[in-house]
């Protein structure tokens, strides 16, 4: 018994740590892919006539993707949830008790859930462009988060609008094929944020030297006059 007593007390141990190796796991190989695809895209897109050269030379900045990816989880999840907590504090002291009525609280409800959603796409769009900030610009993790503040000022609309365009589309495709397109749904991300990436810095139509040739009238462009992605000009340090 007292074996059978301690091989249980073991388990839940066993549990958590496969759970945890499973984690960074899935966040090793999802920054990896995610490195690999935005690299290759943004040579591609830059007109690059070799955009795979340079794409799997990720290892360099792995770990800062990796990093930036639980920084965003992490923004975005403690925000929504004390949001959450804040607006459920009526319903746990008025709502539970049996004294309100079941449509106050499915009301309730249907107020509060698209409030958090809302609030995580707009951090998340605010964040989005931080990856492809670490691997065209080589930026540590705070530096990228807030260069991706700067730069998606003003543009939530447009970039929401994108992804929310390609993402109906790569959904609607799925939902055609049986579920089979939806391995193109990823691909389909990346392309947007390389493209809002582009636009946001004022690179969409580089020419393959890396001089750009869409600065004027860009909607996305930035103000400051950075000159991202030229050959000549160093990367910022770490």
């Amino acid at each position: 018994q007292l074996l059978g007593v301690a091989g249980g007390a073991e388990q839940p141990v066993f549990a958590v740590t496969i759970n945890l190796l499973l984690y960074l796991w899935g966040q090793v190989f999802g920054a990896f892919v995610m490195g690999v695809a935005l690299r290759y895209l943004l040579n591609l897109l830059r007109g690059s006539s070799e955009p795979m050269r340079g794409a799997f030379h990720i290892l360099p900045v792995l770990w800062r993707l990796i990093l930036v990816q639980i920084a965003i989880s992490l923004i975005a999840g403690v925000i929504a949830g004390g949001l959450a907590l804040i607006c459920l504090l009526p319903l746990m002291i008025f709502g539970f008790n049996g004294q309100q009525p079941p449509v106050f609280l499915v009301g309730w409800f249907l107020i509060l859930v698209p409030i958090v959603f809302c609030l995580v796409m707009y951090i998340w769009i605010r964040l989005s462009l931080a990856p492809a900030l670490v691997i065209d610009r080589n930026l540590g993790v705070i530096d990228s988060l807030s260069e991706s503040l700067r730069y998606t000022r003003g543009n939530v609309l447009g970039i929401f609008g994108g992804l929310f365009v390609v993402g109906l589309l790569a959904g609607l495709f799925a939902l055609v094929t049986c579920m089979l397109g939806s391995v193109l749904s990823f691909p389909a991300v990346m392309l947007s944020i390389a493209v809002a990436y582009l636009l946001a810095t004022g690179q969409f139509g580089s020419s393959p030297d890396g001089s750009s040739v869409s600065e004027n009238g860009n909607p996305f462009a930035d103000p400051s006059g950075d000159d991202f992605g030229r050959p000549d000009q160093p990367d910022r340090a770490v």
